[in-house]
């Protein structure tokens, strides 16, 4: 489904993505609750595209009433979603519901404001009642309805004939005249902005009456291969919402959905699952989901509580052997084939220690970066790995555990040559009195000087200040 194909033979200016994106920097900056490195990829997502066997019609607009029910318009009328079944909803009396709906606006009152092809209706207890006629409103096609914080409702659509803006408080008054609105989205100010299909325009719900000014400019982009509005020309926007973390949501005819969390864009498509690329209708609800209407059908965003990293999100490789957390904030990962990778603050680096794998990842407290891989062991210096010679000419190419004592020494376990320590530059043999060498699984070293020894056949032993402790399974 597709609302608005009549308005497609209208030649859209190349610029127009980059406009809408422009208002996210427009938009009042908010503190990012949510992870400014999960991509959309990483939420949650469900898709519904049928209910009871039978398939969902397009959705076209989206809201949910005081009373948590989700709502849904489609070219099959109004429905209700409860989180499970999927209701058509009809008057309990008076006529009948137009069939194409079109927009949908909530109230603080539990009411619902529905826009069709004949005007503005509500309902309430309910019943339906036609706007047409009342308040100075007349029929005419309804794109987009919003309500403000004041409790006033933005219609967008076609008023007396003329397409643009019009604002119902106690009457209509039209605020912006001739324009053909896509959607229009209130952010966390209170200013209402309306896209349209050549530009955008933000008005002042403050003022009386509401003034609107033109806010088409172009968003220049810095050129970036990895940027997925790189040398994209995509149609108009038509749904938008402000997340109550700053994001903004943008839905396209065609292009599916894209987030702008400041200068980061990224964007999820029937590819990834969404349930079509043709995105009418955005809203976020209560419990701060993300709901999408499409013309197939309807998509929930979610935030995880794990977050699952992989190649989409630029891992290097999605078969991970080890994983580190630095004490400035980046997370260390090895994947097959010798392949290394530095998340910090959202952005990933790779590295390579080609002909080896990369088995264990180390930070010590000074920051530097170890790692034991199948050629030996490596620390970073600078922006290269460099190896860590054996005392002897020993090699050291099975090293699974590493830590650091109290006083800076760098313990090794590694599978052939038993407790290893870094001894003037170089891996040594070490020996602790009462704890065998050989069989080290894992070891651990405590702010207060005890070293932990995990072991192959089993149980823990504990050194502390020089006596040993040994415990199995029978020790609890």
């Amino acid at each position: 489904m597709d609302f608005g194909r009549r308005f497609e033979t209208r030649q859209l200016l190349p610029v127009l993505f980059r406009l809408a994106l422009a208002l996210c920097f427009l938009w009042p900056k908010a503190g990012l609750a949510l992870n400014p490195g999960l991509s959309l990829s990483q939420y949650v997502h469900t898709s519904w595209v049928q209910s009871e066997g039978e398939l969902i019609p397009g959705v076209g607009a989206l809201a949910q009433t005081t009373d948590g029910y989700l709502w849904l318009g489609t070219w099959q009328g109004l429905w209700r979603f409860d989180g499970l079944r999927f209701t058509r909803w009809t008057p309990q009396a008076g006529p009948p519901l137009d069939d194409t709906v079109m927009a949908l606006a909530a109230d603080g009152t539990g009411g619902l404001w529905v826009g069709t092809r004949r005007g503005v209706e509500k309902m309430e207890a309910g019943r339906l009642s036609s706007y047409a006629g009342r308040a100075g409103l007349t029929e005419g096609m309804v794109k987009s309805l919003r309500e403000d914080s004041a409790g006033r409702l933005w219609i967008g659509g076609v008023q007396q004939g003329v397409p643009g803006v019009t604002v119902l408080d106690e009457t209509a008054v039209p605020v912006l005249r001739n324009v053909e609105v896509q959607t229009l989205a209130l952010d966390r100010t209170d200013r209402m902005w309306a896209i349209t299909g050549t530009g955008s325009y933000l008005c002042s719900a403050s003022e009386s009456p509401p003034a609107c000014q033109s806010k088409e400019r172009r968003f220049d982009r810095p050129a970036d291969p990895q940027d997925p509005l790189h040398s994209i020309q995509l149609p108009w926007v038509s749904a938008m919402v402000q997340d109550r973390d700053g994001n903004l949501w943008l839905g396209t005819r065609g292009q599916g959905l894209f987030l702008v969390r400041g200068e980061h864009v990224d964007r999820f498509t029937r590819q990834d699952g969404l349930s079509s690329d043709v995105v009418e209708a955005l809203i976020e609800d209560r419990e701060g989901n993300i709901w999408a209407g499409t013309e197939n059908g309807l998509d929930r965003f979610r935030e995880p509580k794990v977050a699952r990293w992989s190649t989409a999100q630029g891992l290097a490789g999605d078969s991970v052997f080890a994983a580190c957390a630095t004490a400035d904030g980046d997370l260390w990962v090895s994947s097959l084939g010798g392949l290394l990778d530095r998340m910090r603050s959202g952005r990933v680096r790779h590295f390579h220690l080609e002909h080896s794998e990369i088995q264990l990842i180390f930070a010590d407290r000074r920051g530097q970066v170890w790692v034991g891989t199948t050629k030996g062991v490596f620390r970073l210096e600078g922006d290269a790995f460099r190896p860590v010679p054996g005392g002897s000419g020993a090699v050291f190419d099975q090293v699974f555990a590493m830590t650091e004592d109290n006083s800076g020494t760098i313990w090794m376990a590694d599978g052939a040559q038993g407790l290893a320590a870094l001894r003037e530059g170089k891996i040594v043999p070490a020996a602790v009195p009462g704890v065998s060498s050989n069989g080290i699984y894992q070891f651990a070293a405590t702010r207060k000087g005890d070293l932990w020894f995990g072991h192959y056949e089993g149980g823990i032993s504990v050194v502390s200040h020089g006596s040993v402790r040994h415990f199995a399974s029978g020790d609890g």
